[in-house]
């Protein structure tokens, strides 16, 4: 069974703005004084950018969908035809846009982020809490807390787990992760639906 359901969506862009912010964070610095002296290194403050692309698109069905994504790379205009491709993990039916093709240029651009990348290879997003069969409601502050604190715990030990199998999700994708098979059926999956709505790679 595939672990991957793929949907192409036919759209038109009605419009299109990229919004780049500039993140600033300092690194270094400190130092120790004591009674016979001592030395303080100033902190550097360094800065990096983010770009996001917003769309906002007419589906087929006149549907209007806004969309964002963390890339500086696709290029689309007001009224260019579009397809999207929407790729849900078959078990917990997450969901990402995981393609754009520009039908006016023919340009395929690759829209997964590397966390929703690893979302829909691991599997693991935030799970629901689980419910008792019967369970009563609490009717109590006491029982509200209890439910929250358990729910605190339930989340704590899910994002540890989460950490554990998947590291930094924002680090650079390893060979390891790219050549997993999981992996590979998820591009053939991308694939496949491509070249089923005529979409050919080069």
């Amino acid at each position: 069974m595939s672990h991957f359901i793929v949907e192409c969506l036919s759209a038109v862009v009605l419009t299109s703005h990229k919004q780049t912010q500039t993140h600033l964070y300092s690194e270094g610095g400190g130092g120790r004084v004591g009674p016979t002296g001592g030395h303080i290194k100033a902190p550097q403050v360094k800065s990096y950018h983010t770009t996001t692309h917003e769309l906002f698109v007419r589906l087929a069905d006149g549907r209007e969908l806004p969309l964002a994504f963390p890339f500086d790379t696709i290029s689309v205009r007001p009224g260019n035809a579009v397809t999207l491709v929407v790729v849900y993990r078959a078990d917990t039916q997450a969901g990402y846009y995981a393609r754009l093709y520009n039908q006016a240029t023919q340009l395929l651009y690759q829209t997964l982020s590397r966390p929703e990348w690893r979302a829909l290879v691991s599997g693991h997003p935030p799970a629901p809490l689980p419910a008792a069969s019967g369970e009563r409601k609490p009717t109590s502050l006491a029982g509200l807390y209890h439910r929250v604190r358990a729910a605190f715990r339930f989340m704590k030990a899910d994002m540890v787990k989460g950490w554990h199998l998947a590291g930094d999700p924002n680090r650079e994708l390893s060979p390891a992760e790219l050549n997993a098979p999981i992996a590979r059926e998820l591009e053939q999956a991308i694939t496949a639906a491509l070249l089923e709505v005529g979409i050919r790679l080069l």
